[in-house]
């Protein structure tokens, strides 16, 4: 237990070392963004690397709230089968943002600009619950079988960015981060399974925004 209470000692005395002084070549910062329900995330953490004195390179990683399931109304205008999303089969999936910085003055503390992408997958599974359909005399005059199909989404985000980081505390641990952007989204819907052909599958075009602040600790 002692020497258990020593080596934890010695990492964290060792951490505060590495984190001393301002942010250079090598430095690491992560980060979390706590708010992110209208990106259809839970949350978002963050690592920041310096690749250099004025570069750095960003990776965040969020786990998707529901899956990207209805093309619904952008495949077809007539939705007539009332397909519905399986949320006990379907995956909400991961979102992954890669990003570039480049600092204007300080490294991790100050202006910044560069380019950020996102890369959202999600699958889902569509069901059309079968049945009879009645007259206004309640005689049967028709029934549909139940109907299925399969749905993977892709949503790619990529374009410039801009913001400010700062480094916070005695010893700039503590690290505030405000950016905002706007990018060209591309949304990939690929259909499969046996009632596909109820579906388009193909790339829809669009623009993106985004916008927000992460709160964060430099461990290097």
């Amino acid at each position: 237990m002692k020497k258990i209470f020593t080596l934890v000692i010695a990492v964290m005395t060792g951490m505060s070392v590495m984190a001393q002084g301002s942010a250079g070549q090598g430095s690491l910062i992560v980060k979390a963004t706590p708010v992110t329900v209208l990106r259809n995330m839970w949350f978002t953490v963050h690592g920041e690397y310096a690749i250099s004195s004025s570069v750095s390179l960003g990776l965040g990683i969020s786990p998707n709230m529901v899956p990207k399931g209805k093309g619904l109304d952008e495949a077809f205008d007539d939705d007539s089968f009332g397909y519905i999303i399986d949320l006990e089969e379907s995956k909400s999936g991961l979102s992954f943002d890669p990003e570039f910085r480049w600092y204007s003055d300080n490294m991790m503390d100050g202006f910044f600009v560069g380019a950020y992408s996102s890369l959202r997958f999600s699958s889902a599974v569509l069901e059309a619950p079968g049945g009879y359909t009645y007259d206004f005399f309640g005689d049967v005059v028709d029934y549909e079988d139940e109907r299925k199909a399969d749905l993977r989404t892709l949503v790619t985000v990529i374009g410039p960015q801009f913001g400010w980081e700062k480094l916070l505390g005695k010893q700039d641990r503590f690290v505030f981060d405000g950016y905002i952007g706007v990018g060209l989204k591309l949304t990939n819907r690929q259909y499969s399974g046996s009632n596909a052909s109820d579906f388009e599958s193909g790339m829809t075009p669009g623009i993106s925004s985004r916008g927000n602040v992460s709160i964060g600790y430099r461990i290097k």
